[in-house]
C-alpha cells in the first residue's frame, strides 16, 4: 500500500512538473507584443482625475515610454491613432505594481456622466500595436 501511494505521488508530480515546462514553453514561443488596460480608478485633488493603468508583455523596454492611451468621446469607426482621439495621454511613470500610469486630467462635474472610450496604442518601428478597447 505505501509502494502504491508512493508511486502515485510520485506520478501526480511528475505529470505537474511536466505541464509546467509545456506551458513555460507555450508562453516562451508566443513573443507577439502586447498592451492591456488593466484598469482604471477616480482621482479626486483639486479637480477629478481619471487614473489608467496599462500592461504590456514582451515590448522591449525602449518603447514603454511611448505607449500611449487614445480617448474618444464617441465611439469611433476603429481604435486608430489615425481616427482622431479626442485626447491622448502620455506615459507618467511605472507605479508600485509595474503597471505603466496615466492620467486623464481636468474632468468638470458637468462631464462625470459622458462615456469615454480608451485604447492603449504604441508604434515600435512600423509596427502599431493596440489594447483592446475599454468603456
Amino acid at each position: 500500500m505505501k509502494k502504491k501511494l508512493t508511486v502515485l505521488f510520485l506520478t501526480i508530480i511528475f505529470i505537474l512538473c511536466l505541464g509546467t515546462v509545456f506551458v513555460s514553453a507555450t508562453n516562451a514561443s508566443d513573443e507577439t507584443p502586447t498592451l492591456s488596460i488593466a484598469g482604471f480608478s477616480l482621482s479626486l485633488k483639486e479637480s477629478i482625475f481619471i487614473n489608467c493603468k496599462v500592461s504590456h508583455n514582451n515590448l522591449d523596454a525602449e518603447y514603454v515610454d511611448d505607449i500611449q492611451i487614445l480617448v474618444w468621446e464617441e465611439v469611433p469607426e476603429a481604435y486608430t491613432a489615425n481616427n482622431n482621439p479626442s485626447a491622448v495621454l502620455s506615459w507618467l511613470g511605472t507605479d508600485n505594481s509595474g503597471y505603466e500610469s496615466y492620467r486623464y486630467t481636468n474632468i468638470t462635474a458637468k462631464e462625470m456622466t459622458k462615456e469615454l472610450y480608451f485604447c492603449a496604442y504604441v508604434k515600435t518601428g512600423d509596427t502599431e500595436i493596440y489594447s483592446a478597447p475599454k468603456k
